[in-house]
């Protein structure tokens, strides 16, 4: 479904614990992002977008570009690579325009992919997971 490409930023101390922001290049992850560089956190964030917005780039530790939650062998691998995360933020959530076109996209993206997000996260003992939801995932 999709590919990943990690783009780093600033070298990633395994002894620092990171947040891993999911959707980090959308409305809510953007401002989110913001928030949590400016308190400190070391972010990875992840995005289905080719790259993520200019104005993230130096907030993050880490990037993670054309991942889609929908694709458990990418989720998997990325928590994989990024094991000293201690939260993560799942902020995925499917356009509006793609669900009025094709209503399932909703669940797919919101049912399925936090089935992914969740076996990554048991699987790499990650404790943490904070999420919120769109508009889009109701449909159409």
């Amino acid at each position: 479904l999709s590919s990943s490409r990690c783009h780093p930023d600033r070298s990633l101390a395994p002894s620092a614990m990171s947040v891993l922001v999911i959707g980090a290049g959308g409305a809510v992850g953007k401002r989110l992002v913001a928030a949590l560089s400016a308190r400190g956190e070391r972010i990875v964030a992840v995005d289905r977008a080719p790259e993520l917005p200019e104005s993230l780039r130096s907030k993050v530790t880490h990037a993670v570009t054309n991942a889609d939650v929908r694709d458990f062998s990418t989720i998997n691998r990325i928590f994989k690579r990024h094991r000293f995360v201690h939260t993560v933020w799942n902020l995925a959530a499917p356009l509006s325009v793609e669900t009025a076109l094709n209503p399932t996209v909703a669940e797919q993206v919101t049912v399925n992919g936090m089935r992914n997000v969740l076996w990554a996260m048991y699987e790499a003992r990650i404790p943490k997971i904070m999420f919120t939801d769109s508009i889009g995932s109701f449909g159409a």
